[in-house]
């Protein structure tokens, strides 16, 4: 893949996948974010996938490693809104980041 490192996992859930393109599982399917902006910026701006951007001289390599993950990946099972991705740098909740609580994350990956 291109854009930043992907691994892969199959779990006894499903597929999964976790890479530093995206900061929250919901930036795989914006549409369902409840964090201010995300969902409207990705149809304002017609983006499937809301990505890390810390690769700017690559983004167009990025936004397409994070289409194929989001197309390998299976459906989180405590909210099939949301896909199997953890991102290796996970934006979390703080009183110092008013707004920025993720509207879902898998806090791990199990598997019996």
């Amino acid at each position: 893949m291109l854009g930043n490192q992907t691994l892969l996992l199959n779990t006894s859930s499903g597929i999964w996948a976790s890479s530093e393109n995206a900061i929250a599982a919901e930036c795989l399917t914006p549409e369902h974010s409840r964090m201010p902006g995300i969902a409207r910026w990705a149809r304002g701006w017609q983006q499937e996938v809301v990505l890390n951007a810390n690769t700017i001289e690559t983004t167009a390599e990025q936004y397409n490693s994070l289409i194929i993950e989001k197309t390998l990946v299976d459906r989180a099972q405590a909210d099939p809104r949301f896909l199997q991705f953890f991102p290796s740098s996970e934006l979390t909740a703080a009183w110092t980041n008013p707004g920025t609580r993720p509207t879902f994350t898998h806090k791990a990956v199990t598997h019996p």
